[in-house]
């Protein structure tokens, strides 16, 4: 019986001990009278220990083949590709494990699941490259995968955007509870402190436009006035008060019919008639960040890939020119990685552009 598959972020994946050789297959839908003729499985990466394929079979809908051998600690990318009598092509593809080693860590907002990324990373980039440059070069899964995670960062620095969203929990302590509570729950949790109160947000027809330091704003769990100190929440604004606008860090705060029931004490009434602003008062806790970054910048995940294999090539040789050897001659190269990098930070800048929008250049 074909081994079991898991799935995670949309990819098959399966572990298997080491030392273990196991079958694993595929159930095809097939037209009625329709034969697969032929089944190919291929595995990558190729390089030594490998993780080799033996006895391929085809049985009616069914294709399978036994997996053996492989790297405690590695990541294979398996693909199994059909011709039928129909003319049909089709292909399938899971990730497997061999059980032992160092398993791949960090989270990325990206990149779900990391095997499929850095299988992926091997495949479309490093593949080609160590057949240009870098003949006979192995480069271990976690070293893929932590250049994926740090270039993901430098796009995040750059973008000036959360990529995966953010609970913002003010920065007092009376809120620490709240803030484990999120992170408990599996939450990225961002501390930071109270905003400027101004009485002229509150006064006549002249109502807040709050412009929070985070973008963008998703929604706002509450805000509440603490006075005289940080650790002495007084009133809060109703929840439904609060009106985002689009995709920007700007807050409009528009009375509904819910009621503001702030106490009429001698702090509240001191600091709302005194028509003075006071540092820090507001205090706010909400969302901000980019809920799907597949959607909202659908070629992002390519470029940081680039970005990768790019601080990958960095490391391996001089920034300027290097030398390798080739089918047992030696041969010199010259790889310039600074305008490789240009073009994505130019790609970067358009993204910004996308998020903030355009630039404006004063002479």
């Amino acid at each position: 019986m074909p081994h079991a598959f898991h799935t995670a972020a949309g990819t098959l994946w399966a572990e298997q001990p080491a030392n273990a050789r196991l079958d694993y297959g595929f159930n095809w839908t097939l037209a009625p009278g329709e034969t697969i003729t032929s089944s190919v499985w291929t595995v990558t990466p190729t390089t030594a220990p490998p993780l080799t394929i033996t006895d391929q079979a085809i049985n009616g809908a069914i294709t399978s083949a036994f997996l053996a051998g492989g790297l405690p600690g590695s990541w294979y990318a398996v693909d199994n590709a059909i011709l039928t009598s129909q003319g049909r092509q089709d292909s399938n593809q899971f990730m497997i494990l061999i059980a032992g080693g160092e398993m791949l860590t960090g989270k990325s907002a990206i990149f779900p699941f990391a095997p499929a990324a850095v299988a992926n990373v091997r495949r479309s980039r490093l593949m080609a490259l160590a057949k240009t440059h870098f003949s006979g070069l192995t480069i271990r899964d976690d070293e893929i995968w932590n250049k994926l995670l740090a270039a993901e960062a430098d796009a995040e620095r750059t973008l000036r955007v959360w990529l995966s969203p953010r609970e913002v929990v003010p920065a007092p302590s009376i809120y620490d509870a709240e803030a484990a509570a999120l992170a408990a729950a599996g939450h990225r949790v961002h501390r930071e402190p109270g905003y400027d109160y101004s009485p002229d947000m509150f006064r006549g027809d002249r109502w807040g436009l709050l412009e929070l330091r985070q973008r963008p704003v998703t929604s706002v769990r509450w805000a509440r006035l603490a006075y005289p100190l940080p650790n002495n929440p007084q009133a809060e604004i109703p929840a439904d008060w609060f009106r985002i606008e689009g995709t920007t860090n700007r807050v409009n705060i528009v009375p509904t019919s819910t009621l503001w029931a702030a106490p009429l004490n001698a702090m509240i009434l001191s600091v709302i008639s005194a028509g003075r602003r006071i540092p820090f008062m507001l205090q706010v806790a909400y969302r901000a960040g980019i809920e799907n970054i597949r959607d909202t910048l659908p070629d992002l995940p390519q470029l940081v890939e680039r970005l990768a294999t790019l601080m990958l090539v960095e490391d391996l040789i001089l920034p300027q020119s290097g030398s390798v050897s080739a089918d047992g001659l030696s041969q010199s190269l010259s790889i310039e990685t600074a305008k490789h990098r240009e073009i994505i930070d130019d790609k970067l800048a358009r993204m910004r552009d996308q998020l903030y929008g355009p630039r404006i250049l004063i002479a």
